[in-house]
């Protein structure tokens, strides 16, 4: 795989990287804390922002409508700013470490944060307060992401296993492994299959009780989870047909 493009701008190492839901602006965070929005047709920088923050940005995220983005540091400041100027919409506090994931939900109403303490926090961001924290994990989080559907949030850790989180219920649903090669970067495809980072994918079906729970609409599930859990179980009977999930 060849490179289509090189950018260029920071004078100091790269930490944190985030695409744009329309694929247009990549930002990128440095150790120096500045961090620069780029232009992806021209290659060139747009916006820069953070100078005079000494903190390293470790972790970026973009809002999937409006216009502000998130950004984490090493000096476990979780931030979120308008993506016009730059400037501080509002701080939240809570990590004991450095932040090294930010991620907004699909339907743009929850920010999702995993530090190097090994938690993981939920924000609500119209209250503006914290909605859940997971400390399932006692090693730093390596990965972060929401389900396509927003029902389940997977957490990798550096000690090679992967938590799925309920966000509803605010409990752990599954753990996956550990990967004895370790779990560095995570990602959901569309047909809900959860790929690790460089290994093979990892394709986990929500425990039956889950399904159940989801289907019958009990108190602990929301009457749509069943829609939502839909592709998780397509993904999981093209598995055991001995289908890979982009059959």
């Amino acid at each position: 795989m060849r490179p289509v493009a090189s950018i260029h701008g920071h004078s100091h190492a790269v930490r944190s990287i985030a695409l744009d839901a329309d694929e247009e602006v990549v930002a990128a965070g440095a150790d120096d804390g500045v961090i620069k929005l780029f232009d992806l047709a021209s290659a060139s920088a747009v916006r820069d922002f953070g100078r005079g923050r000494s903190a390293a940005c470790t972790a970026l995220g973009f809002h999937p409508f409006s216009e502000f983005f998130a950004s984490g540091a090493c000096d476990s400041s979780l931030t979120l700013h308008d993506l016009r100027d730059g400037s501080c919409m509002f701080a939240y506090k809570g990590h004991r470490a450095g932040v090294t994931h930010a991620r907004f939900a699909p339907d743009g109403r929850l920010l999702a944060s995993a530090s190097a303490d090994g938690s993981v926090r939920v924000w609500d961001l119209t209250a503006g307060r914290l909605l859940h924290k997971f400390g399932q994990h006692t090693a730093a989080i390596t990965g972060l992401e929401f389900h396509p559907c927003e029902f389940l949030l997977a957490a990798a850790a550096a000690d090679g296993t992967v938590a799925l989180l309920d966000i509803d219920a605010a409990e752990l649903v599954d753990t996956l492994g550990p990967d004895t090669a370790g779990v560095h970067a995570i990602a959901f495809q569309e047909g809900g299959g959860l790929m690790n980072g460089g290994h093979a994918a990892m394709l986990q079906q929500p425990p039956a009780h889950r399904l159940e729970a989801a289907s019958e609409g009990d108190a602990h599930a929301r009457p749509e989870h069943a829609e939502m859990l839909a592709p998780w179980r397509t993904c999981w009977r093209r598995l055991r047909r001995g289908e890979t999930p982009s059959d």
